[in-house]
């Protein structure tokens, strides 16, 4: 029950965001194999943490047992456009976001 109750959860909040960024004139996220620039990382970056239910930041980090990989303040830099995420940070960012083990190359890619 848990499960199910947090997957719509999850839903809701992913439909939420987009609906704003659909409304503020945001293009929506890019599937991370058709990534071609920085834009389209960034997209794809917003769209799976959106996806995972948009979870605190000071969480993600806990989420890969706490290595220091995704500091908050660093986080929230790269969610905002400020700053260019390196391939580690993009590494540990999918697995804190639950990407399919079957994309996390792809990520590691881009």
């Amino acid at each position: 029950m848990r499960t199910e109750a947090e997957r719509l959860w999850k839903i809701a909040r992913r439909n939420e965001a987009r609906a704003a960024g659909v409304l503020n004139g945001k293009r929506s996220g890019l599937h991370i194999s058709m990534v071609k620039d920085f834009a389209g990382l960034h997209s794809a970056i917003v769209e799976q943490y959106q996806s995972a239910g948009s979870p605190a930041l000071r969480k993600l980090d806990d989420r890969i047992d706490g290595h220091g990989w995704l500091p908050h303040s660093t986080v929230s830099r790269v969610l905002k456009g400020k700053s260019r995420p390196s391939r580690s940070f993009i590494l540990a960012f999918a697995e804190a976001v639950n990407v399919r083990r079957s994309e996390v190359a792809e990520w590691g890619k881009a």
